[in-house]
């Protein structure tokens, strides 16, 4: 189910100091007061949890707005949401908005596979109950300072959000997220060969030897979307000294002017690569990444000419801007209807799991109980983290397999031998 036609939307408002920050604006523009003291306190996240729970505290001012409740007149009272107002909102939570209805569609129209059904998945639903209990949390708990309500009436408020956390968080279990296939050997095969540069089977127009250093440093790294699309320039290793790159954290980056900014999301550190990506890194800035401000320039496009020495990102698309994650996800949308062998939903994160199953495969002989460590600090992950398991699941499950499969074929050895035995 699509939501209904919405009251409110989300705006990132981006300060001069290069901070994003969201605020919470009805049809004619002006900004809700208090989603602006709620994310003065949640200003700390990442752009991407910003974001998702600004669209969730939107949901719910449309929603109260839908129904007609004075959440302020409720709270005097010591009430909050009756049960059915409850459930019908945890059912709101659930609905896709109309731009992600949109995307849904034209994937459909053009990968021709089964409409899915219009909602999202058991996990992100989980996320958007437990923000908008949260924020209601939250809502409440000023409005009662504001109102200075007794204590009668603010022990009646915290036991309606007990039955509202109840309703929306306890009784609904989250469904298990999806575990994202990482590729088989066959398909990692199948997509290098087609994006090697100047072949007939390459499916890029343009821009053929980025997207094939792009595709090349995902596979060869394993690191999320937005650490390669953040990378800049000074990053990587100079020539002659051991090949590297560098994963900074730059927090309210001005130069960063997509709308999307690529922030590092956990640990910063150094990653050893191959001096074969190294070598073409080098070639892309030094050749490639050039020729889009010598094009730019032919055409006289000053303001792309500006906007390509505003920055020193390595990925750059065609108008001189960094690589936007959505034109990312247009060159992985490409690969995955262009490609018999890759699956049509074909994203980054199925190469950091490749990367994943690969780590796992070629060094636990090698590494032994190192392994856990390095991965962990190859990948970001803070120590002791459980994704180590969780991306090496294709491989553990397929050793699984082996495992039964040979337990089988022992027990049948060993049936047939005491058969033979019985005989003699």
């Amino acid at each position: 189910m699509c939501a209904a036609s919405s009251e409110f939307h989300v705006k990132m408002v981006r300060f001069e100091s290069g901070e994003l920050f969201p605020a919470i604006l009805d049809r004619s523009g002006v900004p809700l007061r208090e989603p602006v003291f709620f994310f003065e306190k949640e200003r700390h996240f990442a752009f991407n949890t910003l974001d998702a729970k600004a669209r969730v505290v939107a949901m719910v001012h449309d929603f109260l707005q839908e129904r007609g409740i004075d959440l302020r007149d409720r709270v005097r009272q010591g009430l909050l949401l009756q049960v059915l107002e409850a459930t019908s909102l945890g059912k709101r939570l659930r609905s896709i908005g109309p731009r992600t209805d949109l995307i849904r569609e034209r994937q459909q129209q053009k990968t021709r596979s089964t409409p899915k059904i219009p909602i999202v998945g058991g996990h992100e639903w989980s996320h958007r109950r437990r923000r908008t209990v949260q924020y209601l949390k939250w809502l409440s708990e000023r409005i009662c300072d504001e109102l200075r309500l007794p204590v009668a009436e603010r022990e009646s408020v915290k036991a309606e959000l007990a039955k509202l956390n109840e309703l929306l968080v306890d009784q609904a279990k989250s469904m298990a997220q999806p575990v994202l296939p990482a590729l088989s050997m066959e398909q990692g095969f199948a997509l290098l060969d087609a994006i090697l540069p100047d072949l007939p089977a390459n499916p890029f127009p343009s821009q053929q030897f980025r997207n094939f250093v792009l595709i090349l440093a995902f596979w060869e790294t394993g690191l999320r979307k937005s650490e390669i699309l953040g990378l800049e320039v000074g990053d990587l290793s100079p020539t002659g000294s051991p090949p590297t790159l560098k994963l900074v954290r730059r927090p309210n980056y001005k130069k960063d002017t997509r709308a999307r900014p690529a922030a590092l999301k956990t640990m910063p550190r150094t990653v050893p690569i191959t001096p074969v990506l190294h070598a073409c890194l080098v070639h892309y800035i030094n050749e490639h990444r050039r020729k889009v401000e010598f094009a730019l320039r032919d055409q006289g496009d000053k303001a792309g000419v500006k906007r390509f020495k505003s920055h020193a990102f390595i990925f750059v698309g065609a108008r001189g801007a960094p690589l936007s994650c959505s034109g990312l996800q247009k060159i992985f949308a490409t690969l995955g209807m262009r490609i018999p062998e890759l699956p049509a939903q074909f994203s980054p994160h199925a190469l950091r799991r490749t990367w994943n199953d690969l780590f796992t495969e070629l060094s636990a002989e090698r590494l032994g109980p190192r392994e856990t460590q390095i991965r962990e600090y190859l990948m970001g992950w803070v120590r002791g983290s459980r994704q180590s398991a969780h991306y090496a699941m294709r491989t553990t499950q397929r050793q699984a397999a082996e495992a039964v499969q040979q337990l089988q074929r022992d027990w049948v050895a060993r049936w047939k031998e005491t058969k033979e035995c019985q005989r003699t």
